[in-house]
């Protein structure tokens, strides 16, 4: 569908606390995009309140894309077409000139999911997933109580299908997935789109700017089996971290060449705090760490 954006009164911004509850954090508004020949209750809301509806929005220009929510009051007597888009950071610009794709998103069915899940291969583990292998709830209610994610900016680094970037975007947090996988980030993106509606952005590459939450779970022994770079890679991502990073590691290494590498040899590396040590179902025993500033 092709929208263009639209002046409003620019009264929005004062009325966005009543949306904080619903998103966990302050939100802006509104981006208001005019789709001709669309009535938006000819799609399913992704929230829907007593007085107030919610629809997962996509604005596509060129090859980027950004994600909101277009609200609307069940009393409104605006036009069903225009759309009155929130977001937890403000839109750029660029997207006030011209055309806009917009893509209304709706959440499929439990028989879809179902039907679309049983074939895939997965190791996070969602509550649609027919597999249980990483017990991913886990590992999240052992970080999620710790801080407070509203309005942080977080990196997910080895995002795979995306289970703990959908998670901290859910507890109001500004999310960027980062997975080297092109198939990994196909299916985060699926299951943003058509299950968990939430504003991260996926992306192959890692940021040079620094966030205010890291999260680095399960990865490191993937890319240094031998955790001979543990060190540096640590010492690297708490520069990058303006106040919490969260680390999960296979211990001891996956494949001890250095055996050196004991337990307490790496809880010294990482330092912070151990929040948990646990069996995982298919690999090794994992411990979680959490270095604050």
């Amino acid at each position: 569908m092709i929208g263009k954006y639209i002046k409003g009164l620019d009264k929005a911004h004062d009325c966005c606390n009543i949306h904080t509850s619903i998103f966990n954090c302050a939100m802006i508004g509104t981006f208001n995009v005019v789709v001709e020949g669309v009535k938006l209750y000819n799609y399913q809301p992704s929230i829907s309140l007593p007085m107030k509806d919610y629809w997962f929005v996509e604005l596509i220009k060129g090859k980027q894309s950004w994600f909101g929510w277009a609200i609307r009051d069940k009393t409104s007597r605006q036009p069903l077409d225009l759309l009155e888009i929130l977001t937890k950071e403000k839109l750029p610009d660029m997207l006030k000139e011209g055309n806009i794709n917009v893509i209304i998103h709706q959440r499929w069915t439990n028989e879809q999911i179902t039907l679309w899940a049983k074939d895939k291969y997965w190791f996070q583990t969602f509550p649609f997933s027919p597999v249980k292998k990483a017990d991913s709830l886990f590992v999240w209610k052992a970080i999620k109580d710790r801080i407070n994610w509203s309005g942080e900016k977080v990196l997910d680094i080895g995002s795979h299908y995306g289970f703990f970037s959908l998670k901290a975007s859910e507890a109001g947090a500004k999310v960027i997935g980062v997975e080297t996988n092109r198939r990994s980030i196909e299916m985060a993106r699926t299951i943003q789109k058509n299950i968990v509606h939430q504003d991260v952005i996926f992306q192959s590459e890692e940021s040079e700017e620094n966030f205010d939450v890291i999260l680095y779970l399960s990865v490191h022994h993937q890319i240094d089996p031998t955790y001979e770079k543990l060190l540096f890679t640590i010492k690297r991502l708490k520069l990058k971290t303006n106040k919490h990073l969260f680390v999960e590691l296979i211990l001891p290494p996956m494949f001890p060449k250095n055996t050196k590498m004991t337990s307490e040899v790496i809880d010294k590396m990482v330092g912070g705090r151990i929040l948990t040590t646990y069996k995982h179902n298919v690999r090794g025993e994992r411990r979680i760490y959490w270095i604050g500033k």
